[in-house]
């Protein structure tokens, strides 16, 4: 399953790479989505102790939460992940962004 092929839903949970400060992602958050376009999808989280709105955009969706058909758990996020971009999924490992249970 890719970003390109997959149909994203509000009900799902979605994980991306985020960075307050901004730059290069150095957290990644997991979250359901409040509104998605043709190429973005509008998350509301907390990070830290701020309420954040932030458009991200499709093609940088890492994973999607998937409890029956996922094979990766992500340490800091419960349940099972279906990755969804492979390319950014080995960045963030290697980055420390993102650990394995």
């Amino acid at each position: 399953m890719s970003v390109n092929t997959y149909e994203f839903a509000t009900e799902q949970r979605y994980m991306f790479g985020f960075n307050y400060n901004g730059g290069a992602p150095t957290d990644v958050i997991v979250e359901t989505p409040s509104l998605i376009n043709d190429t973005q999808i509008l998350f509301h989280f907390l990070h830290g102790h701020h309420s954040l709105g932030e458009f991200i955009n499709k093609s940088d969706i890492i994973a999607v939460g998937d409890d029956k058909n996922g094979t990766v758990g992500v340490k800091g996020w419960s349940g099972k992940y279906v990755i969804l971009n492979e390319k950014l999924f080995n960045q963030y490992k290697k980055t420390g962004a993102l650990e394995l249970k």
